[in-house]
C-alpha cells in the first residue's frame, strides 16, 4: 500500500486533496450550539427598604446580609449593589456547586440575618 502511494504521487496528492475538502464541509456543517445552557451558579437577594439612603441600605441592609452570606458553603465571590430603597446581593458559588442546596443554605442565612434587618424593610427575596 504505501509502495502504491509512492510510486504513484499524483493519486496520492489528489486523494489528500480531496480528504481535506471533505473533512472541511464536514466541519462547516457540524451543529454548534451557540448559546448553550448553562446554569450559572449564581444567586441574587433582592431586599426593598422604602424611604431608605443608599448609605443606610448599606449600613442596615447590605452589610448584615453579606456578613450572614458570606459564611456559605462553596460560595466563590459576593458582589451587592446598595441604591435608594433596594439592596441587591448578587453571590457567585463554583461551578457543580447543587444550587437547591444553595438556595436553602441562602434561605437559612437569611433567617439569620433577619433579627438584624429593620421591621421597614421587607423579607428579602431570593432570586
Amino acid at each position: 500500500m504505501i509502495k502504491g502511494a509512492v510510486s504513484r504521487p499524483i493519486f496520492t496528492a489528489v486523494v489528500f486533496v480531496i480528504l481535506l475538502i471533505i473533512g472541511g464541509v464536514s466541519f462547516k456543517n457540524l451543529p454548534v450550539d451557540i448559546y448553550p445552557d448553562i446554569e450559572l451558579p449564581q444567586i441574587s437577594v433582592l431586599t426593598l427598604y422604602p424611604g431608605a439612603s443608599s448609605e443606610n441600605v448599606e449600613k442596615l441592609i447590605t452589610k448584615p446580609l453579606e456578613d450572614v452570606l458570606g459564611n456559605i458553603q462553596n460560595l466563590k465571590e459576593i458582589n451587592s449593589t446598595s441604591m435608594e430603597n433596594v439592596s441587591v446581593v448578587t453571590l457567585t458559588f463554583e461551578y457543580g456547586t447543587d444550587l437547591t442546596e444553595a438556595v436553602n443554605d441562602v434561605r437559612d442565612a437569611i433567617d439569620l440575618a433577619a433579627f438584624a434587618l429593620p421591621r421597614d424593610a421587607e423579607k428579602p427575596r431570593i432570586l
